[in-house]
């Protein structure tokens, strides 16, 4: 494992660029932009910002309704796996929009423009505006995530992976399976890159990285590895996640924080609000899903 600008990057025992020189750096430099355990506030819907800076401007999407796609995204379809934490996506979210457009993007491993496309891409099908949930509009969305590819997939960061996943599950509702097993396999591969099946402890301990910085890591693993495993067993495939070692388990963060007791709510389903517990289901999950895993290599 190095240190690169953006992340820990892995490279295994034979590979030449275990011997690049180590980039020296201190906790300060990742502080800025690190996840803290418990949740952050959300932020106000009424605030202001520059929210459609990085979306194409030929969708005729206003700002209430993409706070709303973002809002019905996050209860149904991505709580499911946690593959994003709303509160986290929105405060970067926020973070990064409200700097001034030439300031270079803020570290984050929870928002990315490619990451905003690509929820997008995926949100907009629950639309009640025929023209928005149209997916020749749709497409543009995933056209403008996938042009950062190259660029985000040269300094791979979290947000990258989790795009690419959101990607998958963009064509794979299309209809295209092929497709989506394609992007996921990118996602796969990308955190690889990072070493995300790696316990990343010693380097905080050495003060490399932050203790949040190995939450959101920690994070991102189990949401690549669970989806690996869906994948998988969709298309009757190998998985190409590796498992956690045995000898070094990597910890699911956030189980019992604010962020499992912020309360779901849905107004038209006229329920009261109630705790979401939505990292305590996604660590049950995972229990399935490693199990799954067994079986698969098993058979």
């Amino acid at each position: 494992m190095q240190l690169s600008d953006n992340d820990l990057e892995y490279h295994g025992p034979t590979s030449v660029f275990r011997l690049a020189p180590q980039r020296s750096s201190s906790v300060s430099d990742s502080k800025a932009s690190a996840s803290p355990e418990p949740a952050p506030a959300t932020v106000p819907v009424s605030t202001y910002f520059d929210w459609s800076r990085y979306l194409p401007p030929e969708v005729p999407l206003t700002r209430a309704e993409h706070d709303r796609l973002l809002e019905i995204l996050f209860k149904f379809f991505s709580s499911w796996g946690l593959r994003i934490v709303p509160e986290l996506f929105l405060r970067d979210m926020h973070r990064a929009l409200t700097a001034p457009p030439s300031a270079p993007l803020l570290k984050s491993a929870h928002y990315s423009p490619m990451l905003h496309n690509s929820v997008l891409a995926l949100s907009t099908a629950y639309s009640d505006d025929p023209l928005i949930k149209d997916i020749r509009y749709r497409k543009m969305y995933a056209r403008k995530a996938k042009s950062y590819i190259e660029a985000d997939c040269q300094r791979p960061t979290i947000p990258l992976i989790t795009a690419l996943g959101v990607l998958a599950a963009f064509h794979s509702a299309a209809g295209e399976q092929s497709l989506g097993y394609l992007y996921f396999g990118m996602a796969g591969r990308m955190s690889q890159a990072l070493g995300l099946n790696i316990d990343c402890s010693p380097w905080v301990k050495s003060g490399l990285i932050t203790h949040e910085d190995m939450l959101d890591r920690n994070w991102a693993y189990w949401a690549t590895f669970s989806q690996d495993v869906l994948w998988s067993l969709y298309v009757g495939r190998e998985c190409c996640v590796l498992p956690p070692r045995k000898d070094r388990q990597i910890p699911l963060p956030w189980v019992g924080s604010e962020i499992d007791h912020a309360p779901w709510y849905w107004a038209p389903c006229k329920m009261p609000p109630q705790p979401s517990h939505v990292v305590r289901t996604f660590e049950k999950t995972c229990e399935l899903m490693l199990i799954a895993r067994r079986i698969m290599d098993f058979v």
